[in-house]
């Protein structure tokens, strides 16, 4: 083999490494669209472990980087570019955007809150509010609660969700979009977990079983804290969630 050719293949090596390396940086670990709304009844369990998992294998550093790339979505940027006055252009970009993802930047937000309040733990008693509307707690008599600083948020300082054995329950079946919206943006969630005091969770999500989900459903209905006990129709909108 001449020098010439063995420099061309070395070249070539070099040239499919760089790119490997750039798939892999580019790579979509988690996809927002996989993951069910908050908004839905067709809210799941089971997406929403997966993606855990799959950030805490990639490691704390770099699974808060891939949250800030999914803060940043398509549609969360457009909206930035419509709302500094992008002009009819920004407008037509984000409705498109709208439109073809059948989703909002506040369905956007209320999907990457549940992976930050799985996958960080506060160092004192409270999250900082999820910020997604007013909303109404399974067991509250149908209440909308518009106020954050409400009694009822101390008893579930997650929400929307209450983890139990690992498993994120919603336990929010009603929302008032006209409710208080945090106007910052699923980033500044983000960045407030990673630098405000949060600790990378000790807790390690794994997929589960039918029978261990169904164990902690029940644990879940048992729970002392729901203001009245839960109807034939919420125990049914939480089994749905383990489907």
């Amino acid at each position: 083999m001449n020098i010439r050719t063995f420099l061309l293949i070395l070249f070539a090596a070099v040239t499919f490494a760089e790119c490997a390396n750039a798939d892999d940086s580019t790579s979509e670990v988690v996809s927002l669209a996989s993951l069910p709304s908050v908004y839905s009844e067709e809210y799941k369990v089971d997406p929403y472990i997966e993606a855990a998992s799959k950030l805490q294998g990639l490691g704390e550093e770099a699974a808060i980087k891939e949250l800030i790339r999914l803060s940043r979505s398509p549609l969360a940027e457009a909206e930035k570019r419509m709302e500094e006055g992008g002009g009819e252009k920004a407008v037509k970009e984000a409705d498109d955007i709208r439109r073809s993802s059948k989703s909002s930047v506040l369905d956007e937000r209320g999907k990457i809150v549940i992976l930050c309040r799985m996958l960080f733990t506060p160092r004192g008693t409270n999250f900082e509010e999820a910020g997604l509307g007013g909303l109404t707690f399974l067991g509250d008599h149908g209440r909308t609660t518009m106020n954050s600083e409400g009694a009822i948020f101390k008893k579930w300082p997650l929400e929307p969700i209450e983890l139990v054995d690992g498993i994120p329950f919603l336990v929010v079946d009603g929302w008032v979009y006209e409710g208080w919206c945090d106007p910052r943006g699923a980033e500044h969630f983000v960045r407030h977990c990673a630098t405000a005091g949060y600790d990378w969770s000790a807790t390690r999500f794994v997929m589960k079983t039918k029978e261990q989900k169904e164990v902690a459903l029940r644990k879940l209905i048992a729970l002392p804290k729901w203001e009245q006990p839960l109807g034939e129709g919420e125990r049914d909108f939480l089994g749905k969630q383990l489907q």
